[in-house]
C-alpha cells in the first residue's frame, strides 16, 4: 500500500499549482517509493512459519487488496487520469516482486536464505526508467531526475547484491569507481537530453 499510494503522490498531483503542496506530496512519494520497494524485497518474512499460521479472514483479505489496489486507482482517477497508468505500473511491480527469489545455502550453518533473483533487479530498473519516461511525457523535470536516480540506485543494489561479493575486494571496488564514473556520466548525459526534448516541446 506504500509503495502504491507513492505512485500516487509522484503522479497525481503534477499539475498542482501550489508549489510548497507539489513538493511536500512529491518529496512524500519519492521516498516512501524507495522505501516500499526495499521493503517489497526484503524476504526475511519468509523465514516465519507460515504453514503454522491462521488464514486471513476473507473479508479482511478483501479490505487489503481494496486499500491496495482500488482506493489508489480511485485517487488516481480523481486528481489526475493519466496517472492511472504509473499507478497501475507500480501496482503490479508491488504484486510481482516479493515473488522474485532463489533460495540459496548460508555460508557457516545448513540453513537457506532467500535472495532476489536476477528478474528483481532488472523490474526494478525497468520501473524507474518508466518514470523518467513518464517524466518527459508530462514535461515533468523532477519525475525524470527522480527516474534517472532510482534507476542508478536500481544499478548499485544489483552490484552489492550480485557482483561485488564474487570479486576480490581491491577488484569490486576499482570496478565500483570505475561505475560510479562511467555510469554516472551516462545517466547524467540521458537526464540532460531527457530535459532539453521537454524543454524544447514547450
Amino acid at each position: 500500500m506504500i509503495t502504491v499510494f507513492a505512485a500516487v503522490y509522484l503522479t497525481a498531483f503534477l499539475a498542482e499549482k501550489k508549489k510548497l503542496v507539489f513538493g511536500v506530496l512529491f518529496a512524500a512519494g519519492a521516498i516512501a517509493l524507495v522505501v516500499g520497494t526495499a521493503l517489497l524485497t526484503n524476504y526475511s518474512s519468509l523465514w516465519f512459519q507460515w504453514e503454522k499460521a491462521g488464514r486471513m479472514p476473507l473479508e479482511l483479505l478483501i479490505f487489503v487488496w481494496l486499500c491496495i489496489a482500488v482506493l489508489p486507482l480511485l485517487v488516481a482517477w480523481r486528481f489526475n487520469r493519466p496517472s492511472i497508468l504509473p499507478v497501475t505500473v507500480v501496482l503490479l511491480m508491488a504484486i510481482i516482486l516479493p515473488h522474485l527469489y532463489r533460495q540459496e545455502p548460508t555460508e557457516h550453518s545448513q540453513g537457506i536464505y532467500p535472495t532476489p533473483i536476477l528478474a528483481a533487479h532488472v523490474l526494478v530498473a525497468l520501473v524507474a526508467a518508466f518514470f523518467a519516461w513518464w517524466g518527459v511525457q508530462r514535461r515533468s523535470r523532477a519525475l525524470i531526475n527522480y527516474g534517472v536516480v532510482c534507476f542508478a540506485l536500481a544499478v548499485l543494489w544489483f552490484y552489492f547484491s550480485n557482483v561485488m561479493g564474487k570479486l576480490g575486494r581491491s577488484f569490486s571496488l576499482m570496478l565500483l569507481g570505475l561505475l560510479f564514473l562511467g555510469g554516472g556520466w551516462v545517466l547524467e548525459k540521458t537526464r540532460r537530453r531527457l530535459v532539453r526534448h521537454i524543454e524544447e516541446a514547450v
